[in-house]
């Protein structure tokens, strides 16, 4: 699935009538059919933004901005044809608190999942805690900024079931963190991968509780959240390591790898166990930590038949992979 463009719409949204997709085939029930069956009139949905300057006691200046803008995106999904899904996008940003860090913002999304379904009830909301956001591909993808060393945390919302799909840091020194992504040619199954370091811009309770826990791995095929695995380091603090590179592997004569693959051994096959044959690379960077220095490591963890088997993961002495409960 890709998202192939986007439309920004700023103030008014007037609705109409669009193409009906092509019905999936039965093999394929994903989702079901959400043709566009709304009438042709007219119609449009009014939003309003405001911008409010503050005082505290100490004469210090705040500002709360609400900004609110509607995306107007186009899927296109194997044996499901194009869709148009509608999103409605509340940014509340409030400045300037003082400090590091001196700004907060939430964002509200509200989807349809098509466009000419808009003056309905949405089929979707969720609120994220996000700096800033933007389609991604088959994604709303909302941007906290990480202070001052700290990484950006991403937070990848599926555009058609609203569901937080990933959350995952943003890789050291750069700001185009991609989310690894593999695909079947010739299929409707895709991949993707995240990993969340406690480096990032985010709480993580499983790190309050356990020290050693370095982040979580997330493994899935986007349209709900994805299957989670901590990664545990018994060296030391956890936070002594923070995301370098996140990437699949192949396991072919060319050891293909990057953030955009194709599994050619299941070329043509729609069974998710034809998923096999490849390996999440994780990259992690040692901190001095403590005046101590830490080497840089490589995890390798086999995917098999669709499925991360802890016990197969390529780890080094001290580390450990285990799964844990899937978020809703």
């Amino acid at each position: 699935m890709r998202a192939l463009r986007s439309m920004m719409l700023t103030a008014v949204l007037s609705t109409g009538a669009c193409d009906k997709a092509p019905s999936p085939q039965a093999r394929h029930p994903a989702l079901p059919e959400l043709p566009d069956t709304l009438p042709a009139g007219p119609g449009s949905i009014n939003v309003s933004t405001s911008f409010t300057r503050l005082a505290d006691s100490a004469g210090n200046r705040r500002f709360h901005v609400i900004n609110r803008r509607f995306l107007l995106t186009r899927l296109s999904q194997r044996y499901q044809g194009m869709s148009r899904p509608l999103i409605r996008e509340t940014v509340d940003e409030g400045c300037c608190l003082g400090g590091e860090r001196d700004t907060w913002a939430t964002i509200t999304l509200e989807g349809w999942l098509s466009a000419a379904q808009a003056g309905t009830q949405p089929a979707w909301h969720v609120r994220i805690e996000a700096d800033e956001g933007a389609i991604w591909d088959e994604f709303y993808r909302g941007v906290l900024f990480g202070c001052c060393d700290a990484a950006d945390a991403l937070t990848y919302v599926n555009l058609q079931t609203g569901k937080v799909a990933f959350v995952s840091s943003g890789e050291f020194d750069t700001r185009k963190s991609p989310l690894p992504h593999l695909r079947a040619p010739n299929s409707a199954l895709e991949r993707w991968a995240g990993f969340l370091d406690t480096y990032t811009a985010v709480r993580l309770p499983e790190a309050e509780r356990d020290s050693g826990v370095v982040g979580i791995l997330q493994y899935g095929a986007g349209m709900q959240p994805a299957s989670r695995y901590l990664v545990r380091w018994s060296g030391g603090p956890g936070f002594s390591y923070r995301l370098g590179r996140l990437e699949f592997t192949v396991d072919d004569k060319e050891h293909t790898h990057g953030a955009e693959v194709y599994l050619w051994s299941a070329n043509a096959k729609e069974d998710p166990s034809a998923l096999s044959g490849f390996w999440i690379t994780i990259a992690l960077l040692g901190r001095n930590v403590r005046d101590r220095e830490t080497p840089n490591v490589t995890l390798q963890v086999p995917v098999v038949a669709d499925g991360v088997p802890p016990e197969a993961a390529n780890l080094p002495s001290g580390w450990s992979l285990r799964p844990m409960a899937t978020s809703n």
